[in-house]
């Protein structure tokens, strides 16, 4: 078994280890390697190892048959993870809640320091497994559990289940003795920290105000003009078949784009064929997963960011773009309105009103250049060494807490 994948030993630990419980998926190819096809790169990990010496990471693996991509490898000896059944979906989730609960029973005993990434069935399920515990742990609030299980349809048990998960969500941040939110209020606001814990703000952008861009953002393809997509797509959330709708209208409309998409997921093959049904396949450039250096390019070739998320946090690749100097377009959900302006607000899952909010940035050069100017100075507040600092604090709150327990809380 892969060295990072053996859980046997728990020698290893030192008194000063961190697990992270995620929601998101580990690959692992035949040959031993790891990585998370996401934002959970090396670098995201580095920041919790400079206050611990080891970090445990609690996720979902699953095995690919392929040789990962060497620049995506999770290669620092310090880093590993308790690896759990690769579930999908509501139903896998169920099926696996047994050897789920076996394992966090398991770690929540081993553990030294624990942090829980919410929103995400794993974390929820491990909180509720540390609170019948009495174990002390920390949260990372990154998104709305109730506008994201919103998202996924409209079925009459919809809207009933989000409101329980969103529950028990707040239960869980009101028995953690420290929260750190993306946002700087909407979270805050939705899921409260117990009265007696800390509260942190800091996202995981990571620009500086040195590379910030001093001129709109613009293509240089002249027609026509591009819009740029960033985001897993390893599910629904973040609004991609929305965006794939409107470009239909607009092409429909006499509207001669084309969009650069960033990201990949096992959603990529539904949402190109959603290009092909629309018949707008040929303004469309899947890009797949791509460099950091890859996605800032990206950004200063494009004329237009678009987010169309079904829910966020205070989504990173939106302030990345803005730090660019791109125009932005994004819906009116999680920490979005705290970044643009309301004009470049619309309605979430609302094509109509998408495309109607991108003609107006199409037709008007004027307004999209102030935007893009107005994005770029809003971009500085997200500056990584203030940033930095928050998270630093953060952190070693979480290490000089170890086993704090929130007896006095908030009611959920």
């Amino acid at each position: 078994m892969n060295e990072k994948l053996d859980l046997s030993d728990k020698s290893l630990m030192t008194g000063n280890t961190l697990h992270i419980a995620v929601e998101a998926v580990a690959a692992h190819d035949g040959r031993g390697n790891l990585s998370f096809l996401s934002v959970h790169d090396q670098e995201h990990w580095n920041r919790y190892l400079g206050e611990f010496d080891r970090v445990y990471v609690v996720a979902r693996v699953r095995e690919v048959p392929d040789e990962l991509p060497t620049q995506m490898h999770l290669d620092d000896t310090r880093v590993h993870i308790i690896a759990l059944p690769p579930y999908r979906g509501l139903g896998g989730t169920m099926m696996a809640v047994p050897k789920l609960t076996s394992i966090l029973w398991r770690e929540s005993k081993l553990a030294d320091h624990i942090l829980l990434r919410l929103p995400g069935a794993i974390s929820l399920l491990f909180g509720i497994i540390l609170v019948l515990r009495r174990r002390g742990f920390a949260v990372e609030m990154v998104g709305d559990i109730e506008q994201a299980l919103r998202g996924l349809g409209r079925g009459l048990w919809i809207l009933p289940f989000a409101k329980v998960m969103r529950w028990i969500t707040r239960f869980i941040t009101a028995h953690a003795y420290a929260c750190t939110y993306v946002t700087r209020a909407t979270l805050q606001g939705r899921y409260p920290p117990a009265s007696g814990a800390r509260s942190f703000a800091y996202s995981d952008v990571n620009i500086s105000v040195h590379s910030l861009a001093t001129e709109p953002a613009r293509s240089g393809a002249g027609e026509p003009l591009t819009l740029c997509f960033c985001g897993s797509l390893a599910n629904s959330y973040k609004g991609l078949d929305v965006l794939i709708l409107a470009v239909g209208l607009l092409a429909k409309r006499g509207y001669n784009v084309r969009v650069r998409v960033m990201g990949d997921g096992t959603e990529r093959p539904r949402l190109e064929r959603q290009t092909r049904n629309v018949g707008v396949a040929d303004k469309f450039e899947f890009l797949g997963t791509v460099t950091s250096s890859q996605v800032m390019e990206n950004f200063r070739r494009s004329d237009l960011f678009v987010m169309p998320s079904l829910t966020e946090g205070l989504p990173r690749a939106m302030v990345e773009a803005m730090s660019q100097g791109l125009a932005a377009v994004g819906s009116n959900v999680g920490g979005i309105p705290e970044l643009l302006d309301k004009d470049a607000l619309v309605t979430v899952g609302d094509a109509e009103a998408l495309a109607r909010r991108i003609s107006v940035f199409l037709d008007d050069d004027q307004l999209r250049f102030a935007q893009a100017r107005r994005n770029i100075e809003a971009a500085r507040a997200y500056d990584r060494e203030v940033l930095a600092k928050e998270h630093l604090a953060f952190l070693q709150h979480v290490r000089a807490n170890r086993r704090t327990i929130v007896r006095q809380n908030r009611g959920s």
